[in-house]
């Protein structure tokens, strides 16, 4: 957080001088001939003077109180900032966050730069932003949040078109992550039908997720039939096991159930939540009805709780 008018200053001025780093580092590549990649999260630096970046910067700290994931559609169309300008500003704030710059919090200005490009209509932005929260998250879906639901449904359009390679490689990860092989390794296939993955710079990433898919799909079938042991019924981790990963629409709803009684936590209850949405029409508001239907689980584990210990007393 900037603390200061003055923090503010030195924050802008040595942003300044690694914006003026960054440019003179583009230019003489250019000038070498080499092509600049323009990729997720990669945007060729920097496309514009450095002078504006920091305007743009110094925008964002006026208003960012009251700012929220849109805020550059808050300001008149004249001085709005461009998506090109946000993302790479996006993208440069996200190195200072990982270098722990001393006057500000730079994460909180790279999520809002990045914000800003999405919603402008950035995809390299939408993706950069799904790739961050997947990777502090990765258990909770993006839509879930007030502040980047936005985003994720620019990203699931984005993904739903089926020939971005970024996004189709960024929602391969999260299935991959989230114990889905199968799944992960249809998208890393799709990845190779719409990009030549030889070229593609995010080989690494790709080849790294079909080998982490490939591993986890052979190793399914040992884990369902471990989790199916008798002695395992009161195990979470096996609950968790068959929820997750059985072919059984019937098992992973009991596995649910089971892991809930053991102890509720937001795996279950979000599992039993999608599933009752799922199984029922909802009248209005998915999310709202889901979210209903969770603390109805809620209270109802309390009450049972409630109940055993007065039949122990």
């Amino acid at each position: 957080m900037l603390r200061s008018r003055s923090e503010q200053i030195q924050f802008c001025q040595q942003t300044t001088a690694r914006l003026k780093t960054s440019q003179e580092s583009f230019l003489v590549k250019l000038k070498k001939g080499e092509k600049a990649q323009v990729a997720a999260g990669q945007p060729p630096r920097l496309r514009s003077e450095p002078e504006e970046y920091v305007h743009v910067l110094n925008l964002w700290v006026r208003i960012r109180k009251d700012a929220g994931p849109s805020w550059p559609l808050q300001l008149a169309p004249e001085s709005r900032p461009s998506k090109e300008i946000l993302h790479d500003l996006g993208v440069l704030l996200a190195d200072l966050a990982e270098s722990n710059h001393p006057a500000a919090s730079p994460g909180e200005a790279h999520l809002a730069m990045l914000a800003g490009a999405s919603a402008l209509g950035c995809d390299a932005s939408t993706i950069s932003l799904t790739r961050w929260w997947n990777s502090r998250f990765p258990q909770t879906d993006m839509a879930l949040s007030n502040l980047f639901r936005p985003a994720a449904a620019r990203f699931r359009e984005i993904l739903n078109k089926g020939n971005h390679p970024y996004a189709l490689t960024v929602e391969a990860l999260r299935l991959v992550n989230t114990g889905k092989p199968q799944a992960a390794l249809r998208f890393v296939n799709r990845v190779a039908q719409v990009t030549d993955v030889e070229s593609f710079p995010w080989r690494d990433l790709l080849e790294s997720c079909q080998s982490k898919s490939q591993l986890q799909r052979e190793d399914k079938s040992a884990a369902l039939e471990a989790a199916r042991d008798p002695s395992q019924q009161r195990s979470q981790a096996a609950m968790e096991t068959l929820m997750r990963h059985s072919p059984l629409a019937a098992e992973r709803r009991r596995a649910a159930e089971r892991h809930f009684m053991i102890e509720p936590n937001l795996v279950s209850l979000r599992f039993l939540a999608e599933d009752d949405v799922a199984s029922e029409p909802v009248v209005g508001d998915a999310q709202q009805a889901e979210d209903i239907i969770q603390k109805e689980w809620k209270l109802l584990y309390k009450t049972m709780t409630e109940e055993s210990k007065e039949a122990e007393r």
